[in-house]
């Protein structure tokens, strides 16, 4: 009678240490809400269930921040790669472009089409000068007075139609090809190999400088 009564002990026991250590294991579970809380082999399940939900809960955080941008605040995010135009006035009738062989430069382009396109654009004439600061450099000198937020805004929208990648918003990683066939132009992303078909400047937008406009008001 006696073994049996141990042995009932010992069955009960082991029921009850194993629902105690079932317990314990999710209090220990429940306890932590840091990715960084360890304690033994239950508290390295804790660690990897506390982060993996804490990656998923930034994983939504950040896609719902996304959401609420608006498309101008994505293009001044994406531009932390492109350095800003440095613009100043000289004299009153020029407008110095200082560091357009540095946004030359990052954005993969030629310094011919990205001259071309602020040209037609401003309708004015715009020149290439060594850098007076930097002789492997060179600036852009526009003819007229134009304000930082003219540039600027050319230089976002240049960024769109002639440099973003047509399968990634906001990667720059891209290049500006000629089909030898077709004679068309396209943007080739680098990463995936996706490619936008882009129209000539010159059939884009209106070419007709301020010198144009003058000779045609006095023939009037």
């Amino acid at each position: 009678m006696a073994d049996d009564e141990d042995g009932i002990e010992i069955t009960f026991g082991k029921k009850h240490k194993k629902k105690s250590h079932d317990t314990n294991g999710q209090k220990q579970r429940g306890k932590s809400t840091s990715p960084n809380s360890k304690s033994g082999s239950s508290g390295n399940d804790s660690y990897i269930y506390h982060d993996y939900e804490f990656l998923l809960d930034r994983l939504y955080e950040q896609h719902n921040e996304m959401n609420r941008m608006s498309e101008d605040d994505r293009y001044r995010r994406s531009l932390f790669q492109i350095p800003k135009p440095n613009i100043y006035k000289e004299g009153s009738k020029k407008t110095m472009f200082s560091n357009f062989s540095s946004i030359v430069n990052a954005v993969n382009r030629t310094r011919e089409h990205l001259q071309l396109y602020y040209t037609i654009e401003l309708s004015t004439e715009c020149s290439i000068a060594p850098s007076p600061e930097d002789p492997t450099a060179y600036r852009m000198i526009i003819k007229g007075k134009f304000r930082t937020e003219q540039i600027e805004t050319l230089l976002n929208r240049y960024l769109s139609e002639y440099v973003e990648s047509p399968s990634i918003p906001g990667s720059y990683d891209t290049k500006l090809i000629r089909d030898a066939s077709t004679k068309m132009m396209f943007i080739e992303c680098n990463k995936t190999g996706s490619r936008k078909f882009v129209a000539p400047l010159k059939h884009t937008v209106n070419t007709v400088t301020k010198l144009d406009r003058m000779n045609a008001r006095e023939s009037k």
